[in-house]
């Protein structure tokens, strides 16, 4: 949860517990030891230790806000968010799909020529019963 959020939730406990508190009073009961009370004392004093904190996040938070209605200004200058592939130039690009056969063949040959190599790594004459570790080359 991010400190927006935390202090969002924060202050929307505190606004409830005192409109409990309100309702409490105008019905005029007896408020003396409430656990309402008690509550209502334990948020402000969370509140009043988020201050500095609060304070010195100031400028960041002006920051993002300032860009944010910058960019909600700007008719003309779209979102980065907002972009998103476009199917239909993916859907009729032949272009692409020839790159792709391209690639898919050369990994066959590669597979191929692996495949080779290990069967000749394996035709090991079954009299002798040590293995043999295949050589490492470098690539």
């Amino acid at each position: 949860m991010s400190y927006l959020e935390m202090k969002y939730n924060l202050m929307m406990s505190y606004c409830t517990f005192l409109a409990f508190y309100l309702l409490l009073k105008v019905e005029g009961k007896n408020v003396d030891g409430h656990p309402v009370v008690y509550r209502l004392t334990h948020i402000k004093t969370l509140l009043e230790k988020l201050r500095p904190l609060d304070q010195k996040l100031s400028y960041q938070i002006e920051k993002m806000l300032k860009e944010a209605n910058a960019n909600a200004a700007l008719p003309g200058k779209k979102d980065a968010l907002s972009y998103k592939p476009n199917l239909k130039d993916m859907a009729s690009g032949s272009e692409s799909e020839d790159d792709f056969d391209d690639e898919e063949e050369g990994e066959a040959s590669m597979e191929e020529e692996s495949l080779s190599k290990a069967s000749e790594i394996s035709e090991v004459s079954e009299d002798d019963a040590v293995y043999r570790a295949p050589k490492i080359r470098a690539v």
